[in-house]
This record gives structure tokens, sequence and C-alpha cells, in this order.
């Protein structure tokens, strides 16, 4: 009987974890252009194995229920997921935003608003605030739809459209019909108590790091 007993325990264990144990296949994709990525890292957690996508972004890999995976790629985002029910998935990964396409690079789109912006004399008088912009990328990839919260200051709202009005900006077409916020800072000092204005209603695809905008400089803030 307890050769019997112990037989089934081990005949139910085993089935247990053959049940448990499956190969699923994931394929992982740019988050704004859609484009597959080769060569992402795919480790599971549990056990330190590790794969990587192939020149069509599939990965397999062999997993237990509720495992993690860890997804690192030099050019993105690195994220961890819990692997789905489902032996088939997809995975997507947000570039880094300095791999972002845009003519002559993202550090130059920085400095190109700092050279056509100010903060206006009329708002230093008033609290400082976050005016948060959206925009889409066109076809031809300049930016279009520019969208600034109603609610912000008169002169700081002609400030930013100046700035997007010189069409200074070329991003690559693939971000075409890409939505992306972009919030302005204007502060006079680190102590300035904040108003914030934005579109909660527009559905982003990408979140740039902000422009701050003193009195005496302006800068991106990396996050």
């Amino acid at each position: 009987m307890k050769k019997l007993c112990a037989f089934l325990f081990l005949w139910i264990s085993v089935s247990g974890i053959a049940q448990e144990a499956r190969i699923v296949t994931g394929r992982v994709f740019d988050g704004l252009n859609e484009h597959y990525i080769q060569d992402v890292s795919v480790v599971r957690s549990s056990t330190g194995e590790r794969v990587r996508t192939n020149a069509k972004g599939y990965f397999q890999i062999k997993v237990s229920e509720g495992d993690e995976l860890v997804l690192n790629h030099v050019r993105y985002d690195s994220i961890n997921i819990i692997v789905p029910e489902s032996l088939q998935f997809k995975v997507i990964m947000n570039v880094k935003r300095d791999f972002l396409r845009i003519e002559n690079g993202i550090a130059d789109f920085y400095k190109k608003i700092g050279r056509n912006i100010k903060y206006p004399s009329s708002a230093r008088s008033k609290p400082g605030l976050v005016v948060v912009v959206t925009f889409d990328i066109g076809e031809k990839g300049l930016i279009e739809n520019l969208q600034i919260p109603e609610k912000s200051y008169k002169s700081i709202t002609r400030e930013i459209q100046n700035v997007f009005s010189k069409h200074l900006f070329r991003w690559n077409i693939e971000y075409a019909k890409r939505t992306f916020e972009l919030p302005f800072v204007f502060k006079k000092s680190d102590e300035d108590e904040l108003k914030i204005f934005s579109n909660n209603e527009v559905e982003v695809d990408y979140y740039l790091d902000e422009v701050v905008i003193t009195a005496y400089k302006i800068s991106r803030r990396l996050h």
C-alpha cells in the first residue's frame, strides 16, 4: 500500500510538472513603427535561461505558469512580463529616447527648442506651470495637429506655437500618425509650485522628456 501511494504521489507530481512546463512563442515589436525587433535578449527569471529574437522578432522559450520574462535590447527600454496563458503572444517594446529617429537626433530637437523659446516676461509674475502639449507626425515627417491646453497662459501658448510653426523638426516617416506628448515646464526656481495643464483625453503613443524653461536657461530633464 505504501509503495502504491508513493507511486501515485510520484506520478501526480511528474504529471503536474509536465502540465505546467510548456514552450511558448513570442514576437517582439517596436511600439512606434510596429517593426519586429531582432536580437532582443529574453531571460526566464526563474531559471536564468536565455534566448534571443531572430531576424523576424520571434523567440521560443520553455516556461511554467506564472513565469516572468525579462526583455533587454540596447536601443529599447527593458521590460518584465508575466507569461500569458496562450502559447503565442506579442510583446511591445518602447525605443529609448536617445534612439528616436529624428533628423539630426533627439539632442538637436531639444537644442532647437531651446534656441527658439523664452520665458515670457508677462508670465514671470504668475505661478510657474507645466504645459503638456501633444502633436502628431505627418506623412512627410513634419509635426502636425499641435494641441496646447486652452487654460495655459496666452503668452506661453504663443511661445510654444512659435517654436512649432517654424517647422524645425523632421521625424522619420515611420512614425506617421503617431502621437507624442511633450511637457514644457516654466518655472522661476526649484521652489515654484507648478500648475499643470494637459490634454488628458488625447491618446498618446510616446512620452518625451520635459523641456524646462526658467528665466535664465532652458534644459531637457531626463527621467
